[in-house]
């Protein structure tokens, strides 16, 4: 495995918007981050993918604010950013059960977002005793960082998933 940092990884950021990486003099095209541990530690331990359809992986960032400085870890920090978007669920609006899916209608830093879950699937995952990311099924995240900050009304809404 390869570390990487900005020593030996050039960062380019295309016109287009997608992000090229040049690692021994080889250019990886439209590369792709995978936070391999992205709820402890955002910014550690970051896998540098090809965008092909094995994401066999070029290297990996053992730290993003250690390993690069600038307008590289800017443009490293915006992809993740756009690919861990992940809204922070200020109010829990509804919450219906319908053919197997639970649909929830929720208020977020990021507005109001419809989704749905399935009912017999563990889309709650427990980061601690308050905080809890939610999964949907199209693989967005939206997290809850302190279910105490909810209503007990809007706690009922999810007790059935915790």
């Amino acid at each position: 495995m390869e570390l990487l940092n900005s020593s030996n990884m050039k960062v380019e950021k295309t016109a287009g918007g997608f992000l090229n990486v040049t690692v021994k003099g080889t250019v990886y095209e439209n590369i792709k981050l995978v936070r391999t541990f992205p709820f402890t530690a955002p910014n550690r331990f970051i896998s540098v993918r090809m965008s092909d359809e094995d994401s066999r992986e070029i290297g990996l960032i053992d730290d993003l604010e250690k390993d690069f400085a600038g307008e590289a870890r800017a443009c490293l920090q915006e992809e993740l950013e756009i690919r861990y978007f992940t809204p922070v669920i200020t109010k829990v609006i509804s919450v219906k059960d319908q053919a197997g899916c639970s649909y929830f209608e929720v208020d977020t830093n990021a507005g109001v977002c419809n989704f749905a879950i399935r009912s017999n699937e563990n889309a709650f995952m427990k980061l601690s005793e308050t905080r809890v990311i939610i999964e949907d099924l199209e693989n967005n995240r939206y997290e809850i960082p302190d279910l105490n900050k909810l209503t007990s009304k809007e706690r009922k809404k999810l007790d059935i998933f915790l």
